[in-house]
């Protein structure tokens, strides 16, 4: 499995993003094995895709998460597959860190669920809210592996 983390410059959200978390990240999304990707997508919310071409290293940054194994990703996809078609949740992009209890589980953002969907298998990830940034710099740190 992987994480890809959008770098381009593409939509108004992209930028609108890249404002509010000071990062040139603006959006992540879940890769799993067979080459579809999960994410929450601002304009129709949690989906899933046919995966992008990733290999333009100036639009997509790819984390590997080789500590997920066939068993994990499996139940990763059944998270993924219950969430599916949840509507984006603009408010806690806004406001979730601020106020951690507006969070809605019927809406998600991209980093958000990324994280969630993840977190059982991956040591390190505590924080309550991610940003595509924040996500991306936790799992690039080393001591984020396997539970």
């Amino acid at each position: 499995m992987q994480i890809i983390f959008y770098i381009g410059k593409h939509e108004i959200q992209d930028h609108l993003i890249r404002f509010l978390t000071k990062s040139k990240i603006s959006h992540c999304e879940l890769v799993f094995s067979d080459k579809v990707s999960f994410s929450a997508i601002p304009t129709i919310g949690t989906r899933f895709t046919n995966l992008k071409n990733i290999s333009d290293t100036n639009t997509w940054i790819t984390v590997d998460l080789p500590w997920i194994y066939y068993d994990a990703e499996v139940r990763i996809r059944r998270f993924c597959e219950q969430e599916n078609n949840c509507k984006y949740d603009w408010s806690a992009v806004l406001l979730g860190r601020i106020n951690p209890l507006h969070n809605h589980r019927s809406k998600w953002f991209c980093s958000e669920i990324c994280a969630a969907a993840i977190r059982p298998f991956t040591r390190g990830l505590t924080d309550f809210w991610y940003t595509p940034s924040s996500l991306y710099l936790a799992l690039k740190d080393t001591k984020v592996f396997n539970v």
